[in-house]
């Protein structure tokens, strides 16, 4: 699954310095020429969330002579009067999923009591959206390393960090990201009751539950419409999300363009974040062997440029997955790098099996700390895996607001 172009991330890319190379679009096309410097933050803001890539080899390059971690170019705002505050984006996707909880499932209106559906939702597509702003790699780890107290919460905001990270590569504006989020966290409000570990394996429902299930969109977005949801985008999302690029989903066989892109990316990350779950007493998949399956056996029922952008979101080794180094230590991704064969992992147990105190950081492009293969997340159960990641800093207001 080697990629021509490898992503380039808001820690890589900084003000003021003359890019060391060429800056592609998720398509290939020419965004930036080698040695043109980008002005401001908010350019380098639309750079980012439209996707910005180099080379593989010039990323190799960089990482050959700079290391994973270096940023690639200077960052030179000073601002005496900045005052940060520490936010953990683990606490505000815990607080999305606390909200989720309280949405109405039911069309009667009356079920909503005080709760207005559109502006609960908007509020919780604000929380996702900006702990995927502060940190990607921490939010895409909450997928694998949170312990979910309700599954169908945990993985609908797992669905909608997904969703949020993959349009913003594809440069989906502001609108369509927050519909998709919208649907994301909404579009089985109507099957919460359904067990979560057989939603996905439809040939284990009975017949009662098998109608439901196929069912479940459309009457999802009739809840919605009920509550007084009326974004076209969002419903129609709702409305197809178990569609298929191939003609094989329900509820109404659409195929290719007749699927809006909304729903699209919904199906994909539903998809892979309901294959690394654990089910119950089941193990997830392991995450790279998640990615492989998608292309390999559900390949005809997805875009085939929507798949490659997944991968290129999550690198082979996403953040959250636990590995085993050629040292011999196991540890947990915590980090993505210009080379998806060699994120940053922390590593969590000796060569000889014992705990580290304070887990310390292993630069996988290191031969000695390569990576040698998966583990499952029980090998590293005793510990507080969201303790891997720092804290977040904000602006000050930004945190108030965040609600820290």
């Amino acid at each position: 699954m080697e990629l021509e172009n490898v992503r380039l991330h808001i820690d890589h890319l900084r003000v003021g310095v003359p890019l060391p190379f060429d800056v592609y679009d998720s398509h290939g096309h020419t965004l930036l020429r080698c040695n043109f410097v980008i002005p401001d933050q908010q350019q380098l803001d639309r750079l980012i969330e439209r996707g910005a890539f180099c080379s593989a080899a010039a990323a190799e390059e960089w990482e050959r002579t700079h290391g994973p971690n270096a940023a690639l170019l200077a960052h030179v705002p000073h601002a005496a009067h900045r005052v940060v505050e520490k936010v953990s984006v683990f606490g505000l996707l815990a607080r999305a999923r606390q909200q989720l909880e309280g949405l109405p499932r039911s069309a009667d209106p009356a079920a909503a009591g005080a709760v207005n559906m559109g502006a609960a939702v908007a509020e919780m597509v604000r929380i996702v959206q900006q702990a995927c702003t502060l940190d990607a790699d921490a939010a895409l780890g909450s997928i694998q390393v949170v312990k979910p107290h309700r599954l169908w919460v945990h993985q609908a905001v797992s669905v909608a960090i997904l969703a949020e990270l993959l349009l913003r590569q594809v440069g989906a504006d502001e609108a369509e990201r927050g519909a998709t989020l919208a649907a994301a966290l909404t579009m089985n409000l109507t099957i919460t009751d359904l067990p979560f570990a057989l939603v996905h394996e439809q040939d284990r429902l009975n017949p009662e539950h098998l109608q439901r299930e196929r069912e479940h969109p459309r009457r999802a977005a009739d809840l919605l419409r009920a509550q007084g949801v009326t974004d076209q985008l969002w419903l129609q999302a709702v409305e197809q999300h178990h569609e298929a690029f191939d003609g094989s989903g329900y509820p109404a066989g659409l195929a290719g363009a007749q699927i809006c892109r909304a729903a699209q990316v919904l199906a994909l990350a539903d998809r892979y974040c309901a294959m690394v779950a654990d089910r119950g007493p089941k193990p997830g998949a392991y995450p790279n062997v998640a990615l492989r399956e998608i292309f390999i056996k559900h390949g005809r029922a997805i875009d085939p440029m929507l798949a490659a952008s997944l991968i290129r979101e999550l690198g082979i080794y996403p953040p959250g997955a636990v590995v085993m180094l050629v040292s011999g230590e196991l540890g947990v991704v915590v980090k993505r790098t210009l080379n998806s064969h060699h994120p940053v992992v922390r590593s969590l147990f000796t060569p000889n099996g014992k705990k580290y105190p304070s887990p310390p950081k292993r630069l996988t492009s290191k031969p000695v700390y390569d990576i040698k293969g998966v583990a499952h997340r029980d090998k590293v159960a005793d510990f507080d895996l969201q303790s891997l990641w720092s804290l977040a800093e904000v602006e000050a207001g930004e945190a108030q607001q965040a609600g820290e």
